[in-house]
């Protein structure tokens, strides 16, 4: 059976979390699989529903990746 995608979340991954040795950071989610970039920002709904962005000189990377809903 094919698993059913919730949403898209989206990482990044910054300058000082890849010096400090941490890893990426969940910073939201979106609806579609294709990064929302616009004037250098990528555009997101952060992890308290508002739309949100990260200014894309300062992440070093970034992720999207699905998020399957669980089946019972």
């Amino acid at each position: 059976m094919a698993k059913l995608i919730k949403h898209w979340n989206v990482f990044i991954t910054t300058q000082a979390s890849f010096s400090h040795g941490g890893d990426r950071i969940l910073v939201g989610a979106q609806r579609s699989p294709n990064p929302n970039i616009d004037a250098g920002f990528l555009l997101f709904e952060n992890l308290d529903g508002a739309q949100s962005g990260v200014n894309l000189r300062e992440v070093l990377a970034f992720n999207i990746e699905p998020e399957f809903i669980e089946e019972k």
